[in-house]
């Protein structure tokens, strides 16, 4: 198997981004175990005018993003007293990324900005169409599901397999949680169950 350079860029300013960044953390760990090179950075840290984001991706085959965005942005930092967030990549900017795979495990990111580096960039992205979801209490078992994906894609599958098999995976753990499933009796578990599927419906990728 080949090895990767691999960017994980991650936010940690709320109580969702609290937990994902935690998944990014034991990403990095796994990769790193697999010999992968894996760098994780804050993106607060990378968002002011400057070469930092550029020199970090110029280093990586692929980037992870965890955190929030929007239809047209990566987010770096929340919406201060003038209402506005900090992008870390938007339409603007997107060419910093030009080339690498992308795995961008946040709302809307597929939507717009997704798309458009794709095709602009004829480059593999995978990420939601829509919001991303879990359940805090059983966060865990998001995060397998989601970092299992990204080691797939960094180990060489195609956006599409990737996609697809999240999908089943998504599928599964609603499964897990539903009525008569082995996770039944977890706490919040009919919560867990419908955010699972919503990110089934809503997991895709680009091209």
């Amino acid at each position: 198997m080949s090895k990767s350079s691999v960017l994980i860029i991650a936010t940690n300013y709320d109580a969702g981004s609290h937990y994902t960044f935690q998944w990014a953390s034991d990403l990095q760990a796994e990769l790193a175990t697999m010999d992968h090179t894996s760098i994780l950075l804050d993106a607060g840290a990378l968002c002011r005018a400057g070469t930092t984001l550029a020199d970090a991706v110029a280093s990586a085959d692929y980037v992870v993003f965890f955190g929030h965005g929007f239809a047209d942005e990566l987010t770096a930092l929340p919406a201060g007293s003038g209402g506005k967030t900090v992008p870390l990549v938007n339409g603007s900017n997107m060419g910093v990324l030009a080339g690498r795979k992308v795995f961008a495990g946040c709302c809307h990111s597929l939507a717009k900005l997704g798309r458009t580096y794709a095709k602009q960039f004829s480059a593999e992205y995978v990420g939601y169409d829509n919001v991303f979801a879990f359940e805090t209490a059983n966060h865990h078992y998001f995060r397998d599901i989601v970092n299992n994906a990204v080691v797939d894609f960094v180990k060489g599958a195609s956006g599409q397999t990737v996609a697809a098999n999240l999908q089943k995976a998504w599928a599964g753990l609603r499964d897990a949680f539903a009525g008569g499933g082995i996770l039944q009796y977890r706490p919040n578990a009919f919560a867990a169950a419908q955010y699972a599927e919503d990110n089934r419906k809503r997991i895709g990728y680009a091209p």
